[in-house]
């Protein structure tokens, strides 16, 4: 086995592309789960919900 051969062989342990492309295929599988859509509606919902709340207080009463 010549060095140019062990070379290629060889990988890094980290490597920024390899992330990338995990990152990549996770969000694209995500984007295809019908889960993924609720928890987006659920998280926006609270999100939108979180303006309202701030107009009461704990010593409000009702």
């Amino acid at each position: 086995m010549s060095n140019k051969s062990a070379a290629a062989t060889r990988y890094r342990a980290f490597s920024f592309a390899r992330v990338l492309a995990i990152t990549l295929n996770t969000l694209t599988e995500l984007t295809r789960l019908k889960v993924f859509y609720v928890l987006l509606v659920f998280a926006l919902l609270l999100i939108g919900s979180s303006i309202f709340m701030t107009q009461f207080t704990f010593q409000q009463e009702f």
